[in-house]
């Protein structure tokens, strides 16, 4: 399987026109898992007219197996663990809860460090579009959501250009719509093969991206919430 897209601003732009009719009649927020479903979530953002923010989720690894996803935390400590792997590894609920523990606090430090200080979105009686560039297992879209749902919007909606079947089914019963542009159920699943040309957002890049769409629009009511 080619390249579907030239690149993640590409792949928001085709993410966009799918994504409206799920949203007649409304405008949304779009909520970017950063750092790399910043570019894709801008592009949906600037096509659907929408405010833009972000979900910080931080992905779990297993120090001897890197490519393994444990779980996957929040800075709101919400935490969704990987439980077949974590018992295959002999890993307790109290030892997942300790190994996540540094994740969380660079998920808080990633929120502080883009959003510097900036009230967050209130989401209430909004639909908000949780926006990544792929899923490969799915966990860390899974705690964005599910820490989403705390701020009580009406729906919740996860968007990605490409998924894994996996994801989509990890992730099908905590959303109210899941839109996958391209699914896959093969094997040795990888989100950047999708792309022509991708490069992995620097935290400055995400910074840049955010201030310039904040500075096009802003949002009518504020809470703090992180």
């Amino acid at each position: 399987m080619g390249a579907l897209y030239l690149d993640p601003t590409h792949a928001g732009h085709e993410l966009a026109l799918d994504l409206r009719r799920f949203l007649v009649g409304q405008t949304p927020f779009v909520l970017a898992i950063p750092p790399d479903g910043v570019p894709v979530a801008a592009s949906v953002a600037r096509e659907l007219n929408a405010p833009l923010d972000i979900a910080v989720s931080r992905r779990l690894l297993d120090s001897g197996r890197p490519d393994e996803t444990l779980g996957a935390v929040t800075p709101d400590r919400t935490l969704v663990v990987n439980k077949p792997l974590a018992a295959q590894l002999g890993i307790s609920d109290e030892a997942m809860d300790q190994i996540s523990i540094p994740e969380w606090a660079e998920a808080q430090r990633a929120m502080q460090r883009y959003r510097r200080g900036r009230p967050y979105p209130s989401l209430q009686g909004h639909t908000a579009i949780v926006v990544d560039d792929g899923l490969t297992t799915g966990y860390t879209m899974l705690a964005a959501v599910i820490s989403v749902r705390r701020m009580e919007p009406e729906r919740v909606i996860a968007a990605v250009p490409v998924s894994s079947l996996e994801a989509i089914e990890r992730l099908r019963d905590y959303v109210d719509d899941l839109l996958a542009l391209k699914i896959s159920s093969g094997e040795n699943f990888s989100v950047e093969r999708y792309y022509q040309h991708y490069v992995h957002p620097s935290d400055q890049d995400v910074i840049w991206t955010l201030d310039d769409l904040w500075s096009e629009k802003s949002s009518n009511s504020f809470t703090e919430t992180f």
